[in-house]
């Protein structure tokens, strides 16, 4: 599989700013990886589309995602969401079918 990104310098990127990543992974499932993957690399998220956009070149399939440099605003409600997910989970009982599983 390969991924296109754009020549761009991705230390410029702005809070508003974002670049398409194409996969040509051969299902959208694993493009979502293949993308997510390199967005993790390059400390990006990647816009939550369940169905990525999708593009022939010369034949074949790509599939793309915007990705994005989440500003701080943003980072700081991820985690808080994480977090107040977390406590609820936490505070939710156990039954006894599901009292050995790992919440993570």
């Amino acid at each position: 599989m390969s991924i296109i990104a754009p020549d761009v310098d991705l230390a410029e990127l702005g809070d508003e700013r974002g670049v398409m990543i194409w996969s040509d992974a051969p299902s959208n499932d694993e493009a979502i990886i293949e993308i997510e993957e390199w967005c993790v690399e390059h400390d990006l998220l990647r816009t939550r589309e369940v169905w990525l956009r999708a593009k022939l070149v010369n034949g074949d399939r790509w599939r793309g995602a915007m990705c994005y440099r989440p500003s701080p605003g943003i980072q700081e409600a991820m985690d808080a969401d994480r977090a107040a997910w977390r406590r609820h989970v936490d505070r939710m009982p156990l039954t006894p079918s599901c009292a050995g599983m790992d919440n993570d």
